[in-house]
């Protein structure tokens, strides 16, 4: 390089005298300064040249000291250029030595560059290689994995081959048996030509089934089209047959298919209870349906109602006066109308069993009673012959009071499905609907559509009084879909109570649909599982800013978990909601490593919340719905270790966190985003 610098020419006293002077001018060599330094610089001691540059300032302090008490004391001149000569030469000595130290720290920095090459060589011929292990290794997993097509093909025993072949193929393979009994091509050959034969014979003979499969569905579709047309004709004739039932006091559920007792039953259960038995014989023969309560008490009700229906219907017959005034006449009869309190809880004397079996032996109970006053059907619901096996946290999610909540979008139970119900509660003093809850169960809105009941509600128009419209296809519209609900959240639930039951032993269970998805080494434990109250995490920061934006609510479940590995501690809250797992559970994470770090403080943190909270839920296959939550603590596991062991702090100093997994690049992007996807086919990880 120094040969690439300009040259220094210097010339002589001597020659600037003789440059007028052409003829007699002397040619001085040329000296390259720079090139004279450089090896002085290299052959240099630097120690020395240190000490010489301290001893050069200490006598040019001498020197100026002098200087200044020479100017002082104003004493000869020639004693004061000497000095100043001196010091000149050793401020000129200065230069030198600081262009040498220039010059040498210029190589250092050179070495230095060229050291760091031939590390980034090195590297890139190591990612190279791994590149290359990992494509050799693909290619041996296929070729030890390749399976020939005719080893894929079930052939017949040789022994029922040469019985049922024909002699045209098995004569010939019966000579080579006896000259040679080490020729086996031939002989697979000729059991597959035969496999091929019979294959095509069993392949024309399912196409005539199909043919014949295809004819009776068709007559089968004109048999329910016949059927779907008589629906319409059976329906005219009930409702053209109604106003005579109702003119010969017969009940309309008398001529309809019941079981005895049935026809005391108020209208919006014997609905529901028709709907519940025919969905028991056409689809799930395991759903029990039965009516329950005292049927003579329920007759007695439904004689006094109609007197009582009767008299009234007299008493108007015979009033002249306008309608208006005949609502508003005061009598003592009107007065005793009026419930008192607690009368507007009544129920129907009668109910309707329902019990939903599950396979592992439990069943759950639903007990539907009728409110007479408020006009609306409650249930009540109740888990039985399940075998619990302890655990605190875990049997918080097998209440009654939770079991259904939320089995429908905004349905909680807790809000009236009649809003002429408030002015009825109103009016006889209760204002907390868990009053009736606790005394009848919960009026879930899907109870109502079950029953067939349809609410029209006036404005400025509500007496108690108001009865709402029942309609039958209503119920059979919904019955379906909320006994598959039922199913599914009763399946949810239990598969999530036995999750709790094995995290509070500190087991993360490896379910079999799930394995795949995460590498087979996970080297942080789970070391605590608890639950925890809602009071005591509702006035964290996080939580109040999740409560305020309607993301999490009260009725969520709260637990906590500790992750450790080596000094590392990693602390999560975990929200199950009440609707799991149509909805996943939120992790709110923080960590105390080295520092305090949340998700708000830490970036790569923050990144595997966000994998927990949403990645995992996105690729996760609907068959393993019911296993979302331990999806997500297994990805929590595996999440941090690959923070663990990307940190960029662990490349100083000694290394606490050893390196188990395989990485494509540790940090990616400005924000240097951390590789949590994990590709099992290689099994390594990555970023999304």
């Amino acid at each position: 390089m120094s040969s690439q610098k300009k040259v220094k020419r210097t010339k002589t006293q001597g020659d600037e005298k003789n440059t007028s002077n052409s003829a007699a001018s002397v040619q001085v060599p040329v000296v390259d300064s720079f090139l004279l330094e450089e090896e002085e610089a290299e052959k240099g001691d630097a120690v020395q040249e240190l000490n010489m540059f301290k001893n050069n300032c200490i006598k040019i302090r001498e020197h100026a000291k002098e200087i200044l008490k020479l100017k002082k004391t104003k004493e000869s001149e020639e004693e004061l250029t000497k000095h100043r000569i001196l010091a000149s030469i050793l401020f000129t000595d200065l230069k030198k030595l600081n262009r040498l130290d220039k010059h040498r720290c210029k190589n250092a920095r050179d070495a230095v560059n060229e050291v760091k090459q031939k590390v980034d060589n090195l590297h890139l011929q190591l990612q190279n290689l791994m590149y290359e292990v990992i494509h050799l290794q693909k290619e041996v997993t296929k070729c030890l994995e390749f399976r020939s097509k005719d080893e894929e093909i079930d052939l017949v025993p040789e022994e029922e081959f040469f019985s049922e072949a024909p002699e045209a193929i098995t004569k010939p393979l019966m000579l080579v048996q006896e000259e040679n009994t080490k020729e086996k091509h031939r002989l697979t050959l000729a059991r597959l030509e035969w496999e091929l034969e019979q294959r095509k014979r069993l392949a024309e003979k399912l196409k005539e089934t199909e043919n014949m499969k295809q004819i009776y569905q068709q007559e089968i579709e004109k048999k329910k089209e016949c059927l779907d047309n008589l629906k319409p004709r059976l329906k005219t004739i009930l409702e053209a047959t109604e106003p005579l039932h109702e003119e010969l006091g017969i009940p309309l559920q008398a001529t309809q298919p019941h079981h005895k007792g049935t026809e005391f039953l108020p209208r919006p259960l014997y609905v529901l209870y028709v709907q519940a038995f025919a969905y028991k014989e056409v689809y799930d023969k395991q759903l029990e349906v039965k009516m329950e309560g005292n049927v003579e008490e329920a007759r007695a009700l439904q004689t006094t109602t109609q007197e009582n229906t009767e008299e009234d219907s007299g008493e108007s017959d015979q009033e002249d006066v306008p309608r208006v005034k005949h609502r508003r006449r005061p009598s003592a009869k009107g007065t005793e109308s009026v419930p008192p309190p607690k009368k507007v809880l009544t129920r129907h004397p009668l109910t309707v069993r329902i019990v939903v079996p599950t396979s592992d032996g439990a069943a759950l109970v639903l007990q539907f009673s009728f409110l007479t006053v408020l006009h609306i059907v409650t249930v009540k619901v109740k888990l039985t012959q399940l075998h619990t096996t302890g655990g605190i946290a875990a049997s918080e999610i097998l209440k009654q009071d939770t079991l259904l909540k939320y089995l429908f979008p905004e349905d909680s139970g807790e809000i009236l499905p009649n809003p002429a119900n408030l002015y009825q509660l109103r009016k006889e003093g209760i204002e907390d609907i868990h009053q009736i809850i606790e005394e009848a169960g919960y009026p879930y809105h899907w109870v109502q559509r079950v029953a067939g009941l349809e609410f029209l509600f006036v404005p400025n128009y509500v007496h108690s009084h108001m009865t709402p419209k029942i309609n039958t296809s209503t119920s059979s519209s919904h019955m379906d879909q909320t006994i598959k609900a039922i199913r599914s959240r009763l399946s949810a639930r239990l598969s999530l109570y036995k999750l709790l039951l094995s995290l509070e032993q500190l087991n993360v269970p490896v379910l079999p649909e799930i394995a795949a998805f995460y590498p087979p080494k996970v080297i942080a434990k789970l070391k605590e599982w608890s639950k925890i109250p809602w009071s005591d995490i509702k006035e964290k920061e996080d939580c109040v800013e999740l409560l305020e934006l309607g993301v999490i609510s009260e009725e969520w479940m709260s637990f906590r978990t500790v992750v450790e590995r080596g000094s590392a501690t990693l602390w999560a809250l975990v929200l199950v909601p009440p609707n799991y797992p149509e909805r996943a559970s939120l992790f709110l994470l923080s960590l105390d490593w080295k520092q305090l770090r949340t998700s708000r403080t830490d970036k790569a943190l923050q990144e595997l919340e966000y994998e927990i909270n949403t990645s995992v839920v996105n690729f996760i296959p609907q068959k393993v719905r019911y296993n979302l939550l331990a999806c997500q603590l297994h990805h929590l596991l595996a999440g941090f270790d690959v923070y663990l062991e990307t940190d960029p702090d662990a490349t100083e100093g000694p290394k606490e966190f050893s390196q188990g997994k395989i990485f494509l690049r540790i940090a990616r992007g400005r924000d240097r985003r951390r590789p949590y996807k994990y590709v099992a086919k290689l099994g390594l990880f990555t970023h999304r």
